[in-house]
């Protein structure tokens, strides 16, 4: 039993797009979980119409991804569902993407699974996951393999979980508030003895809606630093305390120099994190 989980955020018409993309295929999902992260738009209201059988959690505040995630895990368990796909709204759900997931899954029990995803232009986004440590980024395979390799991390735009893995490795960290919680799963699931797979016949188009956020670069700074000094120990950790105060003074730089929202939301993303960490 397979239950998708959609956490929603003012998506607009992508949150009824998703779930239709979904609902429709030969193989689709048994339950449908919106999590909405108290949204002002009509996205929730417009979901609810087209699909009246819709778990829906209310949140009255953003709690953020992660949490809202753990809630739909939650839910989820309470549905008896064996297996969870994690599915953005601006994601779209090719022919036969959920059920080559599960044949992946039935073939490789010890793993967590992901499609390849597509951009809006038809050009793969995502298909396989590499994280550098030496240049703390977490970086996306963009080229299509037929061979499927143990990756470093898998994003959460179209995550396939087995309900065994959470009961093993633990929920997301919420400490995450946007982005990096997929690599931080992925990691601690890799070390609980999980393998990370890309399913090449299973595919997913993403729009990445995300990147009209105007709080984005904040977070993927703020989490990148969280997830990268999470993990580290020993050398690592001294590397990246050299490293990141190298990388702030380039941006005060910055800042004095050139000015700009972009550079002062990295600065803010840098002191306040270094703030939470003394």
């Amino acid at each position: 039993m397979v239950a998708a989980i959609l956490v929603n955020y003012e998506s607009g018409d992508d949150l009824v797009a998703a779930l239709w993309s979904l609902s429709q295929l030969e193989k689709a999902p048994d339950v449908l979980i919106v999590v909405d992260n108290a949204s002002q738009d009509n996205s929730l209201c417009l979901a609810e119409k087209d699909f009246p059988r819709l778990i829906v959690i209310r949140n009255s505040e953003n709690v953020g991804f992660a949490k809202a995630v753990n809630q739909g895990l939650r839910k989820a368990g309470e549905s008896q569902a064996t297996h969870v796909w994690l599915f953005n709204p601006d994601a779209r759900a090719r022919e036969n993407a959920l059920s080559e997931l599960i044949s992946a899954t039935r073939s490789m029990p010890q793993a967590i699974f992901s499609p390849v995803i597509f951009d809006n232009q038809g050009r793969v986004w995502f298909s396989g996951g590499r994280l550098s440590w030496w240049r703390m980024r977490a970086v996306h395979r963009k080229t299509r393999s037929l061979q499927s390799e143990n990756e470093d991390f898998l994003t959460g735009c179209a995550l396939f979980i087995p309900m065994q893995v959470i009961s093993i490795v633990g929920e997301f960290d919420e400490n995450f508030f946007l982005y990096y919680e997929d690599a931080d799963f992925s990691v601690r699931t890799k070390n609980a003895g999980f393998q990370l797979r890309v399913v090449p016949e299973s595919r997913v188009d993403h729009a990445e809606e995300s990147q009209n956020n105007p709080q984005k670069v904040y977070y993927l700074v703020y989490s990148g630093l969280f997830f990268f000094f999470k993990h580290a120990s020993g050398v690592k950790t001294g590397y990246l305390r050299m490293y990141a105060t190298i990388r702030r003074l380039k941006n005060w730089l910055d800042c004095l120099l050139w000015g700009g929202k972009e550079a002062a939301l990295v600065q803010q993303a840098y002191g306040d994190f270094f703030r939470k960490t003394r």
